[in-house]
């Protein structure tokens, strides 16, 4: 359904999956779909957030491009 609307995805995985993130957001990018990476913050994940703190990150939230790929696996050195 994400790619047959083209629906933008908002991409908050835990931080422990923060690798994972990076190889979901490079799909969707690979198939012209707009990616966002949530900053999650102090929380753990997003269901730790409440409504008010999911606004806040989301309006704080990244586009995610091909180089943050690459960007993430040499600050992960």
């Amino acid at each position: 359904e994400i790619l047959k609307n083209s629906t933008p995805v908002l991409l908050g995985l835990d931080k422990d999956m923060a690798n994972k993130s990076q190889e979901i957001a490079n799909l969707f990018y690979q198939y012209d779909i707009d990616v966002k990476i949530l900053p999650l913050g102090k929380f753990k994940d997003v269901g730790e957030m409440s409504k008010k703190d999911f606004l806040c990150a989301s309006r704080l939230a990244k586009k995610w491009e091909k180089d943050d790929k690459l960007l993430y696996k040499i600050n992960s050195l």
